[in-house]
């Protein structure tokens, strides 16, 4: 076939009087390499060689792509440092976006609490923790801070794992009722609970017929933590449970397994790392709780006064203050 294309070539050129473009027939040999022109079936010789855009061109001129204007000296440096620190990789701006991003977040966290740091001599916090009263006020954060999450977790745990499988009508806004605390300001919210289970409040003659006392007392102090740390045990609760794949329950219950053989061994240890974090988010805001504690249960020592009011005390009105028995005495 391929020595009769030129001989057919010629004589179409002698009968028409004009040139034919070169045709080349497809290789048979499949060993032949991919960039050679008998591969190309029926394409002419004329356009393969003067087109500069086709792309297999022998004569197409060569474009070379525009140099890039060098960055200045300490641009270079900045980008060598960040190569280094990359391991070599090439820099992409995005990522240097988001680093700056980073370091601007840790120096605004990190400022305040070396502030602190700085302020406070080792000595001084060392005689601070012998005083009577900072062991009360240690203690009044610890104990019902630990209750606190305890109650958090017995009640968040089965919510949120009602939130994450069961779909009912009106899910969401119960969602939307556990997340409240979050948006409430904690000062609104320690009036919010003074209202509801005070003297006078939606509960108190409730309460009061039963005996029951709670503002202005220890209990107060366990249920503001309980209502401020609550979400946040359901929230990580909740999304540990959601990452919990069904089939797996499915398949535990195909096996013979109940229900709570299922919850035990299956559920809960595959949404452990979550509940745990989900515990120490809430342990860690009834220790930091101020608003809602001085709101519902007053600023009392050995009572109510927990670390947050009484380095409150100090550090705004003074050690004398602090000091006292009951809020407002001299």
């Amino acid at each position: 076939m391929r020595r009769r294309l030129p001989l057919l070539r010629d004589r179409l050129t002698k009968a028409g009087g004009r040139s034919v473009p070169e045709f080349r027939a497809a290789p048979t040999d499949p060993s032949e390499p991919f960039d050679s022109p008998d591969r190309i079936r029926r394409v002419p010789a004329r356009t393969r060689n003067t087109d500069p855009t086709y792309p297999m061109s022998p004569t197409a001129p060569a474009t070379s792509p525009a140099t890039p204007r060098p960055p200045a000296p300490s641009a270079q440096r900045g980008l060598a440092f960040l190569k280094r620190c990359c391991g070599g990789a090439p820099v992409d701006p995005l990522a240097l976006v988001a680093v700056s991003l980073t370091a601007i977040a840790v120096a605004f966290i990190a400022l305040p609490c070396v502030a602190l740091v700085l302020n406070v001599r080792p000595a001084e916090v060392w005689h601070a923790m012998g005083e009577p009263w900072v062991q009360e006020s240690l203690l009044l954060s610890l104990k019902p801070s630990v209750v606190a999450t305890l109650l958090c977790v017995l009640f968040g745990s089965p919510a949120a794992s009602a939130l994450a499988r069961v779909e009912v009508i009106g899910s969401r806004l119960i969602d939307a009722i556990l997340q409240l605390p979050l948006v409430l300001p904690p000062v609104v919210a320690g009036g919010g609970l003074l209202l509801a289970f005070g003297r006078r409040g939606l509960l108190g003659n409730v309460l009061m017929l039963a005996g029951i006392e709670i503002p202005f007392t220890t209990a107060a102090v366990v249920l503001a933590q309980v209502f401020m740390g609550f979400p946040m045990h359901v929230q990580a609760a909740c999304a540990g449970f959601q990452n919990v794949p069904k089939s797996i329950e499915e398949a535990s219950r195909a096996l013979g397994a109940g229900s709570f053989a299922t919850l035990l061994r299956v559920t809960i240890p595959l949404s452990w790392p979550a509940l745990v974090s989900g515990a120490i988010l809430c342990w860690g805001r009834a220790m930091g709780e101020f608003g809602a504690t001085i709101m519902f249960a007053g600023n009392m020592r050995g009572t109510t006064r927990t670390m947050p009011l009484a380095f409150s005390a100090v550090m705004f009105i003074g050690a004398r203050w602090a000091l006292s028995g009951v809020a407002g005495v001299q």
